[in-house]
């Protein structure tokens, strides 16, 4: 492959990459309770009346993994 056809690929690969990146970005919006504020809540309840809150154990899984994994494992699918 010559130069100026390297070049070409590269800057599509490039704005490709950035334009999927930005698209993800401003996509989803995770809401999460605890880091919204009241005014945030408000308005979100405005257009939905649905909300998911994620129960997990606090309970120890040997000394490998911390007591809050089945809280941790309950908010990831939450947030799904």
């Amino acid at each position: 492959m010559t130069s100026k056809p390297r070049k070409i690929l590269l800057c599509f690969v490039m704005i490709f990459f950035l334009s999927t990146f930005s698209f993800s970005q401003q996509k989803s919006k995770t809401l999460i309770l605890q880091e919204m504020s009241w005014v945030e809540v408000k308005d979100y309840l405005k257009s939905n009346n649905m909300v998911i809150i994620p129960l997990g154990s606090t309970e120890q899984h040997g000394p490998h993994m911390p007591m809050g994994t089945d809280y941790y494992e309950a908010l990831e699918i939450a947030k799904k």
